[in-house]
């Protein structure tokens, strides 16, 4: 039974230590723009052990995206975007992978085209990149409708894709700010973005991470941790005192 016991709480230990490492990964990025912080839960999942048919309950770690929303702050700057509601930006990232993102900081690439930081080129309705004359005024409707006041010819020049993914939790973080598609491509889980989401041009959306909050669940993992490991220390002087026993 003691060897149940130390495995219980090995592995309880190792699924702590992975949950502290959610927590430092949220506090670290509290800060990063459009950022989603890791939600962490423990799950039970059955195994056959040494005692013959008994089940036992393993605990084990499943991290999950928060898709709350961030607080949409007013930068005033027209080059910040930031989505409102449950949308995505469409984007293709600089190895030619289709994405979707929250919007952020835009940039003019030398061909004209729109792109965040992170280098990600911004796709309109057709599919393709958007592009727009640098030595015009932008402006970016909430439906995503590109237009240059004062350009010569027609103002309109695009519009940008907003999509709407009826699983979101099954997106996959891939870092900047870009979360992947399951199977790498667009897909029949995506749909245009109906009227409960918007694009805001002079906005950025900040991290969902509630720093108090992620502190209290560091201490509360850190003195499970704790408290596992004296358990296992006295597990195992109980363990030798009990053999040395016999052994007189």
């Amino acid at each position: 039974m003691d060897a149940f016991g130390q495995r219980a709480l090995v592995d309880g230990m190792s699924t702590l230590q992975r949950a502290q490492e959610a927590v430092a990964h949220n506090l670290a990025n509290a800060t990063s723009p459009g950022f989603k912080r890791r939600a962490t839960f423990v799950q039970a999942q059955s195994f056959q052990e040494l005692l013959g048919a008994a089940q036992r309950s393993d605990p084990s770690l499943s991290a999950s995206l928060d898709w709350q929303q961030g607080d949409l702050e007013p930068t005033g700057e027209r080059t910040h975007l930031a989505v409102e509601g449950d949308g995505f930006l469409v984007v293709e990232t600089p190895n030619g992978q289709r994405a979707l993102s929250r919007g952020g900081q835009v940039t003019f690439g030398a061909d004209g085209t729109l792109r965040l930081l992170n280098g990600a080129q911004l796709i309109g309705t057709n599919g393709q990149p958007v592009r727009v004359d640098t030595s015009y005024q932008l402006e970016i409707g909430s439906n995503g409708q590109i237009s240059q006041p004062g350009r010569n010819g027609q103002s309109d020049v695009g519009s940008l894709s907003i999509v709407q993914h009826q699983d979101r939790g099954s997106l996959r973080s891939i870092g900047a700010g870009l979360y992947e598609l399951p199977n790498g491509e667009l897909d029949s889980d995506l749909r245009t973005a109906g009227p409960s989401v918007a694009l805001r041009q002079g906005y950025l959306e900040r991290s969902n991470v509630d720093v108090m909050s992620e502190m209290v669940r560091m201490i509360s993992v850190q003195r499970g941790f704790e408290a596992s490991s004296r358990a296992l220390t006295t597990m195992g002087q109980f363990h030798e005192s009990f053999a040395s026993s016999f052994d007189r």
